[in-house]
């Protein structure tokens, strides 16, 4: 999937969004549980990659999408403070 999005928020709910159809929970439950796990701290890990994950209740098993964006977005791609 390739993503335009520049907004971190906007991103993550768009990911949500894919994952929602996938599992069958609601959009709005995924992506309020990913921006919670966000706002304790970025899951970027520099190299201009991110991990944004959470525990999502009524998920029973991973899962995971894959993402690329168009043009690099600092704020999402930003590394972990140290």
């Amino acid at each position: 999937m390739n993503c335009s999005e520049s907004d971190k928020t906007r991103l993550l709910q768009e990911l949500s969004r894919q994952a929602a159809s996938s599992v069958d929970l609601p959009a709005e439950q995924i992506s309020g549980e990913i921006l919670k796990r966000e706002a304790l701290g970025s899951t970027g890990t520099g190299g201009a990659a991110a991990i944004p994950h959470a525990r999502i209740q009524g998920l029973t098993k991973a899962f995971g999408i894959c993402a690329r964006l168009k043009s690099p977005y600092s704020k999402v791609n930003a590394p972990c403070p140290a």
